[in-house]
């Protein structure tokens, strides 16, 4: 990612998180308000695909790696916006897919005959 895009990544992480600074009664956590911004984000990283979903994932995962770090030194949006840039273009549909696969052997085992103590079969 160039240094241009990474500033505005940047510049879309801090005016979102101010805002969301003055919100004291929002009932969401940084990453979904900062989805209202979608197609900010989408425009600034290149990805017209991008679902408001896979932004929270991202994010989140971006505030988790940053807490888990433990650098309090650290500009949280420089942060947020070098792991943003970098992440981007990673398969945000993993953990989706691993669940419809889940679902879908789940099915498979629903639909397998049973057989019962009397030895018959049933379905």
């Amino acid at each position: 990612m160039s240094i241009a895009l990474n500033k505005e990544i940047r510049r879309l992480i801090d005016e979102t998180r101010e805002a969301y600074g003055q919100y004291d009664s929002v009932n969401a956590d940084y990453a979904a308000f900062a989805s209202m911004a979608l197609s900010e984000f989408k425009a600034a990283l290149g990805r017209p695909e991008m679902t408001g979903q896979e932004l929270r994932r991202l994010l989140r995962k971006a505030e988790t790696e940053h807490r888990s770090l433990a650098m309090p030194n650290a500009s949280w949006a420089s942060f947020m916006a070098r792991y943003v840039s970098q992440n981007v273009n990673q398969n945000m549909n993993a953990p989706a897919q691993v669940a419809h696969r889940y679902q879908e052997e789940l099915f498979e085992v629903a639909l397998q005959p049973r057989i019962i103590p009397n030895g018959e079969e049933r379905r």
